[in-house]
């Protein structure tokens, strides 16, 4: 694989982008004509996401985009993005919710090493114009699901699942079948 010079012009174009992105989203009930984004679960969870929000900020990771908190009813969060490294919680831990951390890489084997020197591995999202390169990246990536240039849709016909100390096993498809049976023998000798 190629190692590319790291580009601080690029990595903070990705910050710019996701900031407009952030910007751009309206927070509000589902059922609101105008809502690109809906309530967390409960309360428990909107507070921890926003636990996880000043967390970033006390490891020192900056706020690229985001990070308000919702005003008014419900257990809403604003998308929140930061730059920071691969060290940091917020890029180690599962969040389950509006939350981004962008780190930036010199190579490719860097980024697989980061991304998986992580005890979880639900998901990954390659964004690139070398498809070549992608296919190279994706076989060494270790996750249950990777989109490439967007998130990939979960079709029944696809199995997917978590892997290290995500999911639950494998879900849809064929193997979603098998994850849900017990093989049994039964010799019978006349």
């Amino acid at each position: 694989m190629r190692a590319e010079a790291r580009s601080p012009r690029l990595y903070e174009a990705v910050l710019a982008g996701l900031h407009q992105v952030v910007q751009a989203q309206v927070v509000a009930d589902p059922f609101d004509s105008k809502a690109m984004m809906g309530p967390l679960v409960n309360a428990k969870q909107r507070d921890r996401v926003r636990a996880y929000i000043e967390l970033g900020k006390s490891e020192g990771a900056r706020l690229a985009a985001g990070g308000a908190v919702h005003e008014g009813p419900g257990f809403f969060v604003n998308p929140t993005v930061f730059a920071g490294t691969n060290d940091m919680r917020i890029a180690q831990e599962e969040i389950f919710g509006p939350v981004a951390t962008v780190i930036s890489f010199e190579s490719d084997e860097e980024i697989i090493r980061m991304s998986n020197d992580n005890r979880y591995a639900f998901a990954a999202t390659l964004w690139t114009k070398d498809v070549q390169r992608v296919h190279t990246v994706v076989s060494a990536l270790q996750a249950g699901a990777i989109g490439v240039n967007g998130w990939s849709p979960l079709a029944p016909q696809l199995p997917w699942g978590g892997t290290k100390e995500s999911g639950i096993g494998s879900e849809l498809g064929y193997e979603g079948i098998l994850a849900n049976t017990r093989v049994k023998t039964a010799t019978v000798v006349l």
